[in-house]
C-alpha cells in the first residue's frame, strides 16, 4: 500500500512538473493527507516545489469544496 502511495504521489508529482513547464501556473495550493503530502514534497522537483504557495496536512475528501474552502487562508499568500 505504501509503494502504491509513492507511485501516486510521483506521477501527481510528474504532473506538476509538466504543467509547470507549460506555463498552466505561477503558483499552486497542496491539500492532502499528512502522509500522502510528505511523500508529494519527496517527489516534487525543486523548481516546482517553489511554487507552492500554501500547505495543508489535511484529509479534506469528504469534504465539499465549500467546507474545503473554509480550511484555506481567506487570501492566499502569493510569491
Amino acid at each position: 500500500k505504501e509503494q502504491e502511495n509513492i507511485n501516486f504521489a510521483k506521477k501527481i508529482a510528474s504532473e506538476l512538473d509538466i504543467a509547470r513547464k507549460n506555463n498552466k501556473f505561477k503558483q499552486f495550493v497542496l491539500v492532502a493527507a499528512p502522509a500522502f503530502l510528505g511523500n508529494l514534497r519527496n517527489q516534487l522537483n525543486t523548481q516546482t516545489q517553489k511554487l507552492a504557495c500554501f500547505e495543508l496536512a489535511k484529509n479534506l475528501s469528504h469534504l465539499s469544496a465549500k467546507e474545503i474552502r473554509e480550511h484555506l487562508p481567506e487570501r492566499l499568500p502569493s510569491l
